[in-house]
């Protein structure tokens, strides 16, 4: 470990006051030292995930920040140290939903934020110290998102699916992979005069942001606050830890995309587009190119974020690319029934058909007033 880990674990905060320590003792006796860290606070920290693999975006005190940010979220993550080594990683943030109960999620609005876990530490008693610091923070609930620390045969709160795209193999190989159709529509969005930019500027992103806007109204959902991604603007694009690609046709946006990207690791992280234009298969070009790009500066893989595995229209849309695919399991832990319990959809399709009904900006509204508490 380097001065700058050493610096780092001299910097964070010792344990939370007042929580009980008993279930320390196999810590200790594994000469672990728990710590929780605010990642803002240290310059350090994504040199430190990055010397440690096994992390991502999310893990990041850029992804922090925006969270932070945004919707105020107290971080709290979860690590242990042997010495100056770091042997498990949580990121946590402290959600306080207006009216309802209060929960640790880790992490709000992230497709997955595995646990970061030493294999030789893996049968310790790593669900306690959550629990333990749920109860010190008046949780109701622990969310999770991955399945490192829940037992096995514990039941998830709810079920997603994640594509991955490995963009080691050679261009060509990697479309020889592309389902028939997948091809035909890039050939029709060339054929369309259909243009790719990456653009990282704060009009591009204010370009994609009335496309993201059209699509969630498409899908009867509000969009998040504009201020959320003028923070991912700064925070991440501008850090270089993530570009804005625009599908232009005679000069106007139709459809737009953005994705993260940290290591070796691009996530696909958001999108969206104009349905008047879908018959020239904007996307399809787009995430082309995308690839194309993002191969070429050396990234490995390209994570297609995560699908509802009820959505089977969107997982055909991302196994047309030759991905791989895995199931993600999310879980909750009531702290006061002391049990895993499953998780209700948010917006019924009842909810979903009024949403479409009404315009943008109320939608906007609602999405500036709920979007905090919803993580």
């Amino acid at each position: 470990m380097t001065f700058a880990d050493a610096q780092l674990v001299r910097k964070t905060r010792a344990a939370v006051p007042g929580t009980r320590r008993s279930w320390l003792h196999d810590f200790n006796a594994a000469n672990l030292r728990l710590q929780f860290i605010d990642p803002k606070e240290h310059s350090q920290w994504d040199d430190i995930l990055q010397r440690h693999g096994d992390t991502g975006i999310f893990h990041s005190s850029v992804w922090a920040r925006v969270l932070s940010m945004t919707y105020g979220y107290k971080p709290i993550y979860v690590t242990l140290w042997e010495g100056h080594q770091l042997r498990f990683l949580l990121p946590m943030m402290d959600v306080r939903p207006f009216g309802a109960a209060r929960r640790g999620i880790s992490l709000p609005f992230s497709d997955y934020c595995q646990a970061f876990v030493d294999t030789d530490i893996a049968e310790l008693p790593l669900f306690t110290i959550l629990s333990e610091l749920g109860r010190e923070r008046g949780w109701r609930y622990i969310e999770l998102r991955g399945d490192e620390i829940p037992q096995p045969n514990t039941m998830p709160s709810t079920v997603f699916s994640t594509h991955t795209l490995e963009l080691t193999r050679p261009l060509a190989k990697l479309r020889e992979g592309f389902r028939q159709n997948m091809k035909r529509n890039i050939r029709i969005a060339e054929k369309g005069k259909v243009s790719i930019v990456r653009s990282n500027s704060m009009e591009a992103m204010g370009s994609y942001y009335q496309l993201h806007c059209l699509t969630r109204k498409r899908l009867g959902l509000p969009p998040q606050p504009r201020r959320f991604f003028d923070n991912v603007f700064r925070e991440i694009v501008l850090q270089n830890l993530g570009d804005i690609f625009l599908a232009y046709v005679n000069g106007q946006p139709i459809a737009g995309a953005i994705f993260f990207f940290f290591d070796k690791e691009v996530i696909y992280k958001f999108s969206g587009g104009d349905v008047m234009q879908r018959a020239l298969c904007p996307n399809h070009l787009l995430i082309w190119q995308a690839i194309q790009y993002y191969q070429n500066i050396g990234m490995e893989r390209l994570c297609f974020g995560r699908t509802d595995i009820s959505d089977q229209g969107l997982i055909h849309f991302k196994r047309g690319w030759g991905t791989e695919e895995k199931l993600i399991n999310y879980y909750r832990y009531d702290l006061v029934e002391r049990r895993f319990i499953r998780q209700k959809k948010l917006a019924s399709p009842v909810v979903r058909d009024v949403m479409r009904k009404l315009p943008t900006t109320a939608l906007r509204a609602i999405g500036e007033l709920t979007y905090k508490y919803i993580g």
